[in-house]
């Protein structure tokens, strides 16, 4: 049997690079990749994109609570309104906003995708263009300017249903 690093030929580097960049080349990615889901945070509140273009955190699921997310890259995706068809964005100023652009056309609609090691089952979504700046919704159901936010905060923390 042969030896797993003569096979690959990477005898020169640490083992768990060779690790990495194996599963990398064998990982095959989908960009067109979508899940309809409800955000759902740890205040209890429905992430929400109305058809007038406001997004808010309400406690009624409803139609406008459904979010298509759409992998765009490796870790990375955009938060579409399934009713809407308007794409989530941060500002300059960190407040949230929607366009119909999509992530080919607007940076700011695109998302890193963060899982919360602390609690299972939670992510975070972290502007890609503001990279210290996350979704979030207050106790009171209004959203938070990414300025305001940090991971591990409730109002940041998000379930998928």
């Amino acid at each position: 049997m042969h030896n797993f690093y003569n096979f690959v030929s990477f005898r020169h580097l640490p083992p768990f690079i060779c690790v990495i960049y194996i599963s990398e080349a064998l990982f095959k990615f989908d960009s067109m990749s979508s899940r309809t889901v409800r955000l759902l945070n740890r205040h209890g509140y429905y992430l929400e994109i109305r058809k007038t273009g406001e997004v808010v955190g309400t406690t009624q699921d409803n139609m406008y609570t459904d979010i298509t997310i759409r992998t765009v890259d490796f870790g990375k995706v955009t938060l579409q309104g399934k009713k809407t068809g308007l794409f989530l964005y941060m500002k300059a100023n960190g407040k949230l906003s929607t366009t119909t652009l999509s992530s080919s056309e607007c940076d700011e609609c695109v998302w890193k995708e963060e899982m919360n090691f602390l609690r299972p089952g939670f992510f975070h979504y972290c502007s890609n263009v503001y990279p210290k700046w996350y979704l979030g919704v207050t106790k009171r159901g209004k959203t938070k300017k990414g300025k305001r936010t940090k991971a591990g905060q409730r109002s940041t923390e998000w379930s998928r249903l």
